[in-house]
């Protein structure tokens, strides 16, 4: 399954609706055997279609896209036979489930359709039991392959998939990242083995297990991720309470930036970060894509914004600030006499403990300074 890039829009956090709709058919009253061929309509219906003027893309079957088929809880694998991207596609396979004669499917013995295809993927018949990955890898303007987990239900041999995860597409400025990681400040679960269900006609996930709290992207082929296109890293449905933090790792170097804001993902909904690491410093680590360290020093663009910062939080005297004194500043009250004069201060974003100011900056800074999300200005 691919997602394919139509229109590019900016809206910070905005959610993009990606529900995937089925339509019911009629059950089919002809009894199938073990054993016996057969091929699935899949459908990607018309919520797909919203996902372009929301968001700047379309979700499309793949060539030789694979689902899992499930019958009283036997799993058969399916191949598309597509051979172009399409909103609906056809899958062959064998239905390897023991039918009894002259039995089909009815509204208590539903045909279940996963996509991924995936050889542990379960069902115990009411539900279905798969993993969704936190190590990805990054596809430009698509999602991470076989990563964007659909759900379907079905009495007939059409089926249409719902989506059950939902997630973060971003863009970045900077040449030469190669992962991307993404976590919450209070460790929710973010992958992990999922059991799903429909409740209410929609897919909803009943339980999680080994639960994962960090996802990974990671450049294909051991090279970078590309700047100025779409990535997609797939989440489980959830609230951040504490907010949350990226890193960006190069090969030798790493930064990051922290929201204390709550977020949250739902389920066929990707949150919005264009130019996620623009105006972030990058630090040396040593190769072992290890976060900057909190004693490193801090090096300040603006020569008034280093010599302010350091009279206010250079605690220990030695004339700089270093990440972990910026990291324990809780305020920027009386930092600068006058923001006006202030032409830079993208170091805010290491101020990670910071949820007020004083002094409220002009009217240009506090555009700019609202605009990275690394905290909320006041009023």
């Amino acid at each position: 399954m691919i997602m394919k890039t139509t229109k590019k829009f900016c809206t910070a956090l905005a959610m993009t609706a990606l529900a995937l709709s089925c339509t019911r058919e009629a059950e089919v009253s002809d009894a199938i055997s073990t054993g016996q061929e057969i091929t699935i309509t899949a459908t990607l219906e018309s919520g797909s279609r919203t996902a372009v003027q929301n968001g700047g893309a379309e979700v499309y079957w793949e060539p030789a896209d694979e689902i899992k088929l499930f019958l009283n809880g036997t799993g058969s694998r399916f191949i598309s036979n597509n051979t172009e991207l399409a909103g609906v596609a056809k899958f062959t396979g064998t239905l390897n489930a023991v039918i009894g004669f002259n039995e089909g499917f009815a509204d208590d013995n539903p045909l279940w359709g996963l996509y991924p295809y995936r050889a542990d993927a379960t069902s115990d018949e009411t539900s279905v039991t798969t993993t969704l990955p936190a190590d990805q890898i990054g596809r430009a303007g698509s999602f991470a392959k076989n990563t964007h987990i659909t759900l379907g239900r079905s009495t007939s041999y059409s089926m249409g998939f719902y989506s059950v995860c939902g997630g973060l597409r971003f863009s970045l400025t900077q040449e030469g990242i190669k992962k991307v990681t993404f976590e919450g400040n209070n460790e929710e679960a973010l992958a992990g083995t999922i059991k799903m269900t429909f409740i209410d006609g929609l897919p909803a996930i009943q339980e999680i297990t080994n639960p994962q709290a960090k996802l990974t992207l990671t450049a294909p082929a051991d090279g970078t991720l590309q700047t100025g296109v779409w990535y997609y890293i797939e989440a489980i449905p959830g609230t951040l309470s504490g907010g949350y933090k990226m890193s960006f790792y190069k090969e030798d170097e790493s930064a990051k930036f922290t929201s204390n804001s709550l977020a949250s993902f739902k389920r066929g909904v990707f949150g919005t970060l264009a130019d996620a690491d623009e105006g972030l410093i990058f630090k040396p680590t040593g190769g072992g894509g290890d976060d900057p360290d909190p004693e490193d020093i801090i090096y300040f663009a603006d020569p008034i914004a280093k010599y302010a910062c350091i009279e206010k939080f250079d605690t220990n005297g030695d004339g700089e600030v270093s990440y972990a004194e910026a990291a324990a500043a809780t305020t920027l009250s009386g930092l600068f006499t006058d923001w006006n004069t202030v032409t830079s201060f993208e170091e805010i974003k290491f101020f990670t403990g910071v949820t007020s100011t004083a002094n409220p900056p002009s009217a240009p800074l506090r555009t700019a300074l609202r605009s990275k999300r690394w905290y909320s200005l006041p009023p």
